[in-house]
C-alpha cells in the first residue's frame, strides 16, 4: 500500500538535481540591494567600537568567574588586540570589494527613452516646433548705446545686445548683415559684431553681444543735428544650434526695438549760446540827398557771446539766421567789415553809417574748450518789411566745419 502510495504521480517528488532558478533584473537588484544595507550594518558595527564591547563583555564574564585580575588584564588586552587586527582585516576586504564594479544590467533589459515612449511627449512636439522657428524663441531683452565717437574721421556707435533664449536648445549667434537706420534713413557702413558672448547659450540663459555700426562723415552729422531714434528691424543677427545641434534651423533675431537720441546728444553738447543784444533796423535806398527813398529788407545785428564746452577743439565756419516762417531761405552773416545803419546809395553803391562793430564772422573761429568768443553779426534780409518780424522767432545757426549745426532762438525782435 505505501509502495502504491509512493508511486502516485499526485504525490510530489522532490527534484533531486534541480536546475537554475532565472531571477529578473529587477529581483536581481532587490536582492543587490537588501545584501548592501545588511553588509552596512554591520560593517558600521564591527568600526565603530565592536573590539572594545567584545573585550568588555569578557572582561565581565571573567570577573563573574573569580579569575583573578592580572590575568583578566592580560587576557582582555590579547583579545582586543585579536579582534581589532580581525577587523581591520575584514574592514580592508568590505572596501576591496566594494571598489568592484558590479556587472552591469544587460542593455537589453533596459527600456531605451524615446519619443514614443517617454511620458512627455509634448516636450518632444514643442522641442521640434522650436527647431523650425528658433527665432520666436529667441528674444532681444535690450539694445543700448555703448562705446561711440561721432567727431574722429571714422565715426562710429556700438550697440549691446542682451539676449535672453527662452527655448529648449543651446543656441549661438554666429553672423550680422543688413543695416541700422536712423530717422528714416539707412546708415551707410555695413554693421560688424564687435564683441559676442552668445556662444553655446544654455536654455533659460541671457547673454550679449556688441554690433558697431560704422558711420559716414553725413551720418554722424545727421545724428548730431537731427532728433530722431535708431531703427533696427532692418538688422540681422543669425541665430543657430550650438554644438551637436545641426538640425536646428537657423533664424534672425526679431529686432523691433528703437533708441531715442538723447542719450547719446549728452554727450555732444553743443556750444553754450548767449545772445546779448539784437537791433532790427530798414535797409534802405537814399537819394542823392541821402535821403531814404526805398525800403529795400531789414538788417539784423546781434551781439553773441559763445563757448565750446566740449573737450576737443570745435571750428566755426559760418553763421546762418533762419527767420522762418517769414523768411524762406536763411541769411548768413556778411563778413569783413560791419556798420551799425548800413544803406545803400541810388547808384547802388554801400554807404555805412553808425558805429563800427566788431565783427564775429570774420573767418574761421578755433575755439577750445572754456574759451569764450563774442562779436557781433549781421545779417541782411532782401525783400521783407520790419513790421513782418513783429511775431517771428529767428534762430541763430551756428555751423561749424563738420557740418554740425549749434541753434540757438533769438529773443523777440525790436525795433533799434
Amino acid at each position: 500500500m505505501l509502495g502504491r502510495m509512493s508511486d502516485n504521480s499526485l504525490i510530489s517528488q522532490p527534484d533531486k538535481h534541480p536546475g537554475p532558478v532565472k531571477r529578473s533584473p529587477i529581483k536581481r537588484h532587490s536582492e543587490s540591494i537588501t545584501h548592501d544595507v545588511a553588509g552596512n550594518t554591520v560593517y558600521d558595527l564591527l568600526r565603530n567600537g565592536g573590539p572594545t564591547t567584545v573585550t568588555q563583555i569578557l572582561t565581565l564574564l571573567a570577573y563573574m568567574q573569580g579569575w583573578s585580575w592580572p590575568t583578566i588584564i592580560i587576557a582582555s588586552t590579547g583579545v582586543f588586540l585579536a579582534l581589532t587586527i580581525m577587523v581591520a582585516i575584514g574592514i580592508t576586504i568590505w572596501q576591496r570589494r566594494k571598489a568592484v564594479p558590479e556587472q552591469a544590467t544587460p542593455t537589453s533589459e533596459i527600456a531605451t527613452l524615446t519619443e514614443h515612449s517617454c511620458p512627455d511627449r509634448w516636450l518632444h512636439e514643442l522641442a521640434d516646433n522650436q527647431r523650425h522657428s528658433i527665432n520666436s524663441w529667441v528674444h532681444a531683452m535690450s539694445i543700448s548705446i555703448q562705446q561711440h565717437d561721432l567727431l574722429r574721421d571714422s565715426p562710429y556707435i556700438d550697440f549691446k545686445f542682451t539676449v535672453h533664449n527662452s527655448s529648449v536648445y543651446t543656441l549661438s549667434l554666429d553672423t550680422v548683415h543688413g543695416s541700422i537706420g536712423y530717422a528714416g534713413r539707412r546708415l551707410g557702413g555695413q554693421p560688424i559684431l564687435a564683441a559676442n558672448s552668445i556662444t553655446g547659450m544654455r536654455p533659460s540663459n541671457t547673454k550679449d553681444c556688441v554690433v558697431r555700426q560704422p558711420l559716414l562723415k553725413e551720418d554722424a552729422v545727421l545724428i548730431l543735428n537731427m532728433g530722431g531714434s535708431f531703427e533696427f528691424n532692418e538688422l540681422r543677427l543669425r541665430v543657430r544650434g550650438g554644438e551637436g545641434m545641426a538640425d536646428v534651423e537657423p533664424g534672425n533675431l526679431i529686432l523691433s526695438q528703437a533708441i531715442q537720441h538723447q542719450e547719446l546728444h549728452k554727450a555732444y553738447p553743443k556750444l553754450d549760446v548767449e545772445i546779448q543784444e539784437v537791433k532790427l533796423k530798414s535797409y534802405c535806398e537814399l537819394d542823392e540827398q541821402n535821403w531814404p527813398t526805398k525800403d529795400l529788407g531789414v538788417v539784423i545785428n546781434m551781439k553773441v557771446r559763445f563757448k565750446n564746452l566740449r573737450e576737443r577743439r570745435i571750428v566755426i565756419e559760418n553763421f546762418r539766421l533762419d527767420a522762418n516762417p517769414h523768411i524762406a531761405p536763411t541769411a548768413t552773416a556778411k563778413t569783413g567789415e560791419i556798420y551799425e545803419s548800413p544803406t545803400i546809395s541810388s547808384t547802388k553803391k554801400s554807404l555805412y553809417r553808425g558805429e563800427l562793430l566788431d565783427n564775429l564772422s570774420s573767418g574761421p573761429i578755433r575755439a577750445d574748450q572754456g574759451e569764450p568768443h563774442e562779436g557781433w553779426l549781421q545779417f541782411t534780409i532782401l525783400n521783407v518789411r520790419v513790421d513782418n518780424f513783429t511775431d517771428a522767432t529767428p534762430m541763430l545757426i551756428i555751423v561749424d566745419v563738420s557740418g554740425e549745426e549749434h541753434l540757438m532762438e533769438i529773443p523777440a525782435l525790436k525795433r533799434g
